[in-house]
């Protein structure tokens, strides 16, 4: 934060010369109800959205538009990730290899850059384990997401009505993850240990409301209209 403070300094001064007021930092990452702001989310996602003023425009994530050649495996597909910064952690990509070594399911493992593949041991067959996986085009064809709950995973992942199960390192990963549980698109993992990784997985695949919440919360972002709406609103205002 205070590192950053230079830079944040200077874009508050560069708001400000444009003529868009801004005080201080807080005032810059604090909206209130008079300012018009652009959401990259849904208002079903949004925690009440209902008390949010008609400034505020939920145009849903900005999701991009890749073409993924589909499987060709019956098994379900499970993807795991826990995303490009705080993902460190060989006893959980350990755990996730005891928990699916059986064959039972396909599954795509993203370890990160900084993550030596062969320190995880023995890959079993069914398993595809990369230190860095275009995350888009592999959950249009996926049956369940591990994800740490960033929130680009999480919109990606509801975008395309993947259901989820929840493992935040963080904070703000913790309030994303409540809110993907409260709506019922996924389950926490309990524990970092192979059967509590297999179990959170059976949960979403025997109980079909998970993708179905999934697939409501899909069409609520898509009906959002993304990019398109987003521009059409600053074009607006624009002009006015």
């Amino acid at each position: 934060m205070i590192k950053g403070m230079h830079r944040i300094n200077k874009k508050i001064r560069q708001l400000n010369d444009c003529g868009y007021a801004v005080d201080n930092f807080i005032s810059f990452i604090q909206n209130d109800n008079e300012t018009h702001t652009i959401v990259y989310t849904s208002k079903e996602f949004q925690p009440l959205s209902d008390t949010f003023s008609d400034k505020y425009y939920f145009v849903g994530p900005s999701v991009s538009n890749m073409f993924a050649e589909p499987r060709d495996s019956n098994k379900k597909l499970i993807y795991i990730s826990l995303g490009p910064v705080n993902n460190k952690n060989n006893e959980f990509y350990k755990n996730c290899i005891r928990a699916f070594a059986d064959g039972e399911f396909n599954v795509i493992m993203s370890v990160g850059e900084g993550t030596d593949i062969s320190s995880l041991g023995e890959i079993p067959e069914n398993f595809e384990v990369k230190n860095r996986i275009e995350q888009i085009k592999v959950l249009q064809d996926t049956d369940v997401f591990i994800t740490h709950s960033g929130m680009n995973s999480v919109n990606a992942s509801l975008y395309y009505a993947v259901p989820i199960v929840v493992f935040p390192q963080q904070q703000e990963q913790r309030m994303v993850a409540e809110r993907v549980v409260s709506l019922g698109a996924g389950t926490y993992l309990k524990k970092n240990s192979s059967t509590s990784i297999r179990e959170a997985v059976q949960i979403i695949l025997e109980d079909n409301s998970y993708r179905e919440n999934a697939m409501k919360l899909s069409e609520g972002f898509k009906s959002a209209e993304g990019a398109k709406k987003a521009a059409e609103v600053v074009s607006r205002i624009a002009e006015e």
